[in-house]
Protein backbone atom coordinates (compact mmCIF):
# COMPACT_ATOMS: atom_id res chain seq x y z
CA UNK A 1 0.00 0.00 0.00
CA UNK A 2 1.40 3.40 -0.95
CA UNK A 3 1.94 6.14 1.61
CA UNK A 4 0.04 9.41 1.57
CA UNK A 5 1.64 11.87 -0.82
CA UNK A 6 3.70 9.18 -2.54
CA UNK A 7 3.97 9.47 -6.29
CA UNK A 8 1.87 7.14 -8.38
CA UNK A 9 3.67 4.45 -10.39
CA UNK A 10 4.68 5.79 -13.79
CA UNK A 11 4.19 9.36 -12.66
CA UNK A 12 7.80 9.97 -11.66
CA UNK A 13 8.75 13.56 -12.19
CA UNK A 14 5.19 14.57 -13.14
CA UNK A 15 4.33 15.79 -9.65
CA UNK A 16 1.20 13.63 -9.34
CA UNK A 17 0.32 11.75 -6.15
CA UNK A 18 -2.01 8.82 -5.56
CA UNK A 19 -4.67 11.23 -4.34
CA UNK A 20 -4.61 13.06 -7.69
CA UNK A 21 -3.06 16.13 -6.06
CA UNK A 22 0.43 17.45 -6.68
CA UNK A 23 3.08 15.66 -4.62
CA UNK A 24 4.38 17.67 -1.70
CA UNK A 25 8.07 18.28 -1.09
CA UNK A 26 7.75 18.53 2.72
CA UNK A 27 10.66 17.43 4.86
CA UNK A 28 8.73 16.42 8.01
CA UNK A 29 5.51 14.56 8.61
CA UNK A 30 3.99 17.67 10.20
CA UNK A 31 4.84 19.82 7.18
CA UNK A 32 3.41 17.15 4.88
CA UNK A 33 0.15 17.04 6.84
CA UNK A 34 -0.10 20.85 6.78
CA UNK A 35 0.52 20.93 3.04
CA UNK A 36 -2.03 18.15 2.46
CA UNK A 37 -4.60 20.01 4.60
CA UNK A 38 -3.97 23.19 2.61
CA UNK A 39 -4.46 21.31 -0.66
CA UNK A 40 -7.72 19.70 0.53
CA UNK A 41 -9.39 22.91 1.64
CA UNK A 42 -7.98 25.08 -1.11
CA UNK A 43 -6.58 27.66 1.31
CA UNK A 44 -4.29 27.94 4.27
CA UNK A 45 -6.17 26.84 7.43
CA UNK A 46 -4.41 29.57 9.41
CA UNK A 47 -6.04 32.34 7.40
CA UNK A 48 -8.74 34.09 9.42
CA UNK A 49 -7.81 32.54 12.79
CA UNK A 50 -7.13 35.97 14.29
CA UNK A 51 -10.60 37.25 13.39
CA UNK A 52 -12.60 34.19 14.45
CA UNK A 53 -14.83 34.46 17.50
CA UNK A 54 -13.00 33.41 20.62
CA UNK A 55 -14.62 30.84 22.98
CA UNK A 56 -17.38 32.52 24.95
CA UNK A 57 -17.57 35.48 22.56
CA UNK A 58 -20.90 36.01 20.82
CA UNK A 59 -21.25 37.07 17.21
CA UNK A 60 -24.29 39.11 18.22
CA UNK A 61 -23.63 40.50 21.71
CA UNK A 62 -26.64 42.82 21.68
CA UNK A 63 -29.01 40.03 20.70
CA UNK A 64 -31.92 40.42 18.36
CA UNK A 65 -33.02 44.06 18.14
CA UNK A 66 -36.18 44.94 20.02
CA UNK A 67 -39.16 46.07 18.03
CA UNK A 68 -40.40 49.59 18.67
CA UNK A 69 -44.09 48.73 19.20
CA UNK A 70 -43.30 45.75 21.43
CA UNK A 71 -41.00 47.93 23.54
CA UNK A 72 -43.70 50.63 23.83
CA UNK A 73 -46.33 48.07 24.89
CA UNK A 74 -43.99 46.55 27.46
CA UNK A 75 -43.12 49.93 28.97
CA UNK A 76 -46.77 51.02 29.12
CA UNK A 77 -47.92 47.70 30.58
CA UNK A 78 -45.51 48.14 33.50
CA UNK A 79 -46.57 51.75 34.11
CA UNK A 80 -49.01 52.51 36.96
CA UNK A 81 -52.37 53.83 35.74
CA UNK A 82 -52.74 57.52 36.69
CA UNK A 83 -55.54 58.03 39.20
CA UNK A 84 -56.00 54.35 40.06
CA UNK A 85 -56.63 54.19 43.83
CA UNK A 86 -55.08 50.74 44.11
CA UNK A 87 -51.92 51.73 42.20
CA UNK A 88 -52.40 49.01 39.56
CA UNK A 89 -50.49 48.89 36.28
CA UNK A 90 -52.03 48.83 32.81
CA UNK A 91 -51.17 45.12 32.59
CA UNK A 92 -53.06 44.40 35.81
CA UNK A 93 -56.12 46.33 34.61
CA UNK A 94 -56.01 44.59 31.25
CA UNK A 95 -55.87 41.19 32.95
CA UNK A 96 -58.77 42.21 35.20
CA UNK A 97 -60.80 43.28 32.15
CA UNK A 98 -60.13 39.89 30.48
CA UNK A 99 -61.33 38.06 33.60
CA UNK A 100 -64.41 40.29 33.85
CA UNK A 101 -65.27 39.58 30.18
CA UNK A 102 -64.75 35.83 30.67
CA UNK A 103 -67.02 35.84 33.72
CA UNK A 104 -69.72 37.57 31.64
CA UNK A 105 -69.59 34.71 29.12
CA UNK A 106 -67.15 35.98 26.49
CA UNK A 107 -65.57 32.71 25.33
CA UNK A 108 -62.74 34.50 23.48
CA UNK A 109 -61.65 36.10 26.75
CA UNK A 110 -61.87 32.76 28.57
CA UNK A 111 -59.85 31.06 25.82
CA UNK A 112 -57.19 33.78 25.96
CA UNK A 113 -56.87 33.40 29.73
CA UNK A 114 -56.61 29.61 29.49
CA UNK A 115 -54.02 29.81 26.70
CA UNK A 116 -51.90 32.26 28.71
CA UNK A 117 -52.10 30.24 31.93
CA UNK A 118 -52.06 26.65 30.67
CA UNK A 119 -50.50 27.09 27.23
CA UNK A 120 -52.15 26.57 23.88
CA UNK A 121 -53.25 22.99 23.20
CA UNK A 122 -51.34 21.21 20.45
CA UNK A 123 -53.13 20.87 17.16
CA UNK A 124 -52.88 17.53 15.39
CA UNK A 125 -52.07 17.51 11.69
CA UNK A 126 -53.95 14.88 9.74
CA UNK A 127 -54.71 13.79 6.20
CA UNK A 128 -57.97 14.37 4.31
CA UNK A 129 -59.66 11.36 5.97
CA UNK A 130 -58.48 12.39 9.49
CA UNK A 131 -55.74 9.75 9.38
CA UNK A 132 -52.17 10.60 10.39
CA UNK A 133 -49.95 11.94 7.62
CA UNK A 134 -47.34 9.49 6.37
CA UNK A 135 -44.04 10.72 4.97
CA UNK A 136 -40.58 9.43 4.15
CA UNK A 137 -37.30 11.16 4.90
CA UNK A 138 -34.22 10.37 2.85
CA UNK A 139 -30.79 11.37 4.14
CA UNK A 140 -27.82 11.26 1.77
CA UNK A 141 -24.33 11.44 3.23
CA UNK A 142 -21.56 12.88 1.09
CA UNK A 143 -18.52 10.61 0.80
CA UNK A 144 -20.09 8.24 3.35
CA UNK A 145 -19.34 10.61 6.25
CA UNK A 146 -21.83 12.07 8.69
CA UNK A 147 -21.75 15.86 8.92
CA UNK A 148 -22.15 16.89 12.52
Amino acid sequence: MAERGAEAPGAAGLGASLSGRPATTATTCEQAEQAESKLRSGCDPGIGKATQFQPGQSGNPGGRPKKAITTAYTELADTPVPGDRKGRTYAQLLAQAQFDAAIKGKTDAAREIADRIEGKPTQAISGPDSSPLAFDITVNFVDGEKNQ
